[in-house]
């Protein structure tokens, strides 16, 4: 499906100007979106905006994010690991509901400012942070306008409750079903959703998918929900009218949601024909050998997660586990990988900060073994990295995560948020992974930088302060600080360290 338009993109500055006095707010991301900013941990909900327009029973309505982003990437002397650029995404939806059928069609444009042309070194240190994600996914283009989403659902076709929608779409697996628990929400929209399929919105393209999505109720709290698609061209691209050819995936789930817990089992088999060497394989095995590998990617992947609240008179506590096995064909290669999660926090009663305490442990299996006929690293294959990664230098891949999050609200308006990570790869004989999957048809999504035989990838503190102005705006900070272990050091001699933050406004209307 390919959808050609040609708009300029009117300057963010412009853009702010024309919607400071716009009555409310607009076509929100899907819900449990990763934006740039950090989504709030449970306070009390705010107002509903309204759509700006109404006009022949179509409701219109916008959303503007722009966010300046500054870099001190691990240090590649004679290339630009130090800069800050600026993005901004303007969206416009037109909505028509009806009891039986929904129809929309959403417009969004992208604008980067300031994105460095010099900060992609050589391998191995490769792309010098997001910066130069963008200009080597982009070049010299800076802006476009395309299709985020156009589709049609019917409401009841298979009975009361149903769903079905065919189009273009954004969807984002561990979401099928809502939960009127507060911490169960946010423990799925943060720490359980878009571990496999995800739109990745925190890029200012992000992805949607062209397909089928059919949902079914099952007994008074549970929901069967299944997609077939293919992710659309984007995330740091900024042409994102297309789809990525060659791939696409069947994914299932079956969840149920009651006042204290929540569980789901969920399926997926995802596929990538794409030959090398217009998109070879990121993996432990040599060059030479990847670009000769033209077999298909064919990954199945099956797996359960569970969500749990306890109340008592001091405070909550919450308990999480997620856990999926994979198999298949990688190429010439067997699939045999596995991760799982397990979390817990406490939320105490009593403080006018509501804290809420929370430490975790995550691991998926990386390759132990480049010579053999089997690929062990846990393979992630269209996932927003940025929620379990908020500085994004690793993701999911061959990692062990050990972490510690404190959440402060101390008023409906404003959340806080600390963390610290240990970070490790699972298998010292595999690559350090980065990276979210497929987002244009030459490149492979994900790229791999050699691990040197070491395993300690080092420490990540941050912080990040989300404020509600009013329900039309919200602005977001975060600062990240990664002090780079063995793996990094070897790659990157002359500085293992690296810091990110940035600002981000967003306006809906």
């Amino acid at each position: 499906m390919k959808i050609h338009i040609h708009v300029f993109l009117l300057p963010v500055g412009l853009l702010v100007a024309t919607t400071a006095h716009a009555q409310t707010v607009a076509p929100a991301p899907t819900p449990g979106t990763a934006t740039g900013g950090t989504p709030a941990a449970p306070a009390r909900p705010q107002p509903a905006p309204r759509p700006f327009l109404t006009v022949g029973g179509f409701s219109f309505s916008g959303y503007l994010r722009s966010r300046y982003e500054n870099l001190n990437y691990f240090n590649a002397p004679g290339f630009n690991d130090s800069y800050g650029f600026t993005g901004s995404q303007l969206r416009l939806a037109a909505v028509r509901s009806t009891p039986k059928l929904d129809i929309q069609f959403d417009l969004q444009g992208t604008l980067l400012t300031g994105i460095p042309n010099d900060a992609v070194a050589p391998a191995p240190q490769g792309a010098l942070g997001v910066g130069g994600n963008y200009y080597a996914a982009n070049g010299g283009q800076d802006g476009s306008v395309y299709v985020r989403q156009a589709f049609v659902r019917s409401k009841g076709l298979f009975g009361t409750g149903s769903s079905a929608r065919v189009g273009r779409f954004e969807y984002n697996d561990g979401l099928e079903i809502a939960s009127k628990n507060p911490t169960l929400t946010w423990l799925k929209t943060q720490r359980i959703a878009q571990r496999l399929v995800g739109v990745f919105a925190y890029t200012h393209t992000g992805r949607a998918f062209d397909g089928g999505q059919l949902s079914l109720p099952v007994g008074k709290t549970g929901n069967f929900t299944t997609v077939v698609a293919r992710p659309t061209t984007g995330v740091f691209s900024v042409k994102s009218n297309d789809n990525v050819d060659g791939t696409g995936f069947v994914y299932g789930a079956l969840s149920n949601s009651k006042p204290t817990a929540d569980m789901r089992f969920f399926g997926m088999a995802y596929q990538d024909v794409r030959p090398a060497p217009k998109s070879v394989k990121v993996d432990n095995r040599p060059l030479a050998a990847r670009q000769v590998d033209t077999n298909a990617i064919r990954v199945y992947t099956v797996g359960a997660n569970y969500e749990k609240t306890l109340d008592s008179k001091s405070g909550t506590i919450d308990l999480l586990a997620w856990g999926a096995l994979q198999g298949g064909e990688w190429g010439r290669l067997r699939q045999r990988a596995n991760a799982f999660a397990l979390e817990a926090g406490y939320q105490p009663k009593g403080s006018k900060l509501r804290p809420w305490l929370r430490a975790g442990f995550y691991r998926a299996s990386g390759d132990g073994n480049p010579n053999d006929r089997n690929h062990g690293t846990f393979f992630t294959p269209v996932t927003t990295p940025r929620l379990y990664a908020r500085f994004p230098f690793y993701n999911q891949m061959n990692s062990q995560d050990a972490f510690a999050q404190l959440i402060l609200r101390p008023n409906p308006k404003t959340n806080l948020r600390f963390e610290a990570h240990n970070l490790r790869l699972a298998s010292s004989r595999d690559l350090w992974y980065q990276g979210g999957g497929a987002f244009t048809d030459g490149g492979f999504g994900f790229t791999g930088r050699p691990s040197n035989g070491n395993s300690s990838l080092g420490n990540l503190l941050d912080a990040s302060f989300d404020y509600t102005i009013d329900p039309q705006t919200s602005v977001g900070l975060y600062y990240g600080y990664a002090l780079g272990g063995k793996v990094i050091d070897a790659i990157y001699p002359s500085g293992g360290n690296a810091t990110f933050g940035f600002v981000e406004l967003t306006r809906r209307f």
